[in-house]
């Protein structure tokens, strides 16, 4: 038993100055790994050429090049048949972080802009939160695809999630000996589009959903819930900052 001038230490007194021990380890451990110089090369990114829907045939894939979204490490565009709807997906790899605000990756990367203000927030409980809006003869599904956890289209949603799914026994155990990040801020933005019928558009001001545009969102959606549990079970791998 460890003493303190010939007299027993407490129990208690001992725990303590061994975590503190412990503690002080770790943060010098990491300390001294985040401030080496990394020898590692940059990992080339590519995103599948040919991932899974069901119902759908692959018809286009092909890659998009980064200057296209401020921040991401690669960028795909694949193009599906279903009888005679086209759909249309654009991927976009945000790495190693994003606030995931989609509204504004809207404004910024697509000639959506302030059609952007048109978006409305739904909810699946299969995958998260997304946003589907109109315009200019298309019906658009947008969201984030995290790591873990649901897809989310705000910041805050992003930021839950990010709690949610990281503070975690095992992960912060990772964190604390070094091992891995306490926080994943990676993003898989998703933007999805099917055609509307030339008749059905309606006029661009109008921000009521039609028959027609609910019919495309269905359509929309059916396609997002695999969509999104097949990228989360083959998610890019992380890249260095």
């Amino acid at each position: 038993m460890a003493t303190i001038g010939g007299k027993p230490l407490p129990w208690r007194l001992t725990c303590l100055a061994l975590t503190f021990t412990g503690v002080c380890w770790v943060l010098v451990k990491i300390w001294i790994t985040d401030t080496q110089p990394s020898t590692l090369e940059p990992v080339p990114i590519t995103l599948a050429e040919a991932p899974s829907l069901p119902e759908w045939d692959l018809r286009q894939s092909a890659p998009i090049a980064l200057t296209a979204v401020k921040g991401s490490r690669a960028s795909h565009a694949y193009e599906f048949q279903r009888d005679d709807q086209r759909l249309e997906i654009d991927v976009h790899y945000l790495a190693p972080w994003t606030d995931g605000n989609v509204s504004r990756l809207l404004f910024v990367n697509t000639p959506l802009r302030t059609a952007n203000a048109r978006l409305q927030p739904r909810e699946h409980p299969d995958t998260g939160f997304y946003g589907v809006l109109t315009y200019e003869g298309y019906a658009y599904l947008t969201a984030c695809i995290n790591p873990k956890g649901n897809s989310t289209i705000t910041e805050q949603q992003k930021t839950h999630n990010r709690y949610a799914t990281g503070l975690r026994p095992g992960r912060v155990f990772q964190w604390l000996i070094g091992q891995g990040k306490l926080w994943d801020g990676r993003c898989l933005w998703t933007l999805m589009r099917v055609p509307l019928e030339p008749d059905t558009l309606g006029s661009p001001e109008n921000t009521a959903p039609s028959a027609a545009s609910e019919q495309a969102y269905q359509i929309l959606e059916s396609a997002w819930v695999p969509w999104h549990r097949w990228w989360q079970a083959n998610y890019p791998p992380p890249v260095p900052e």
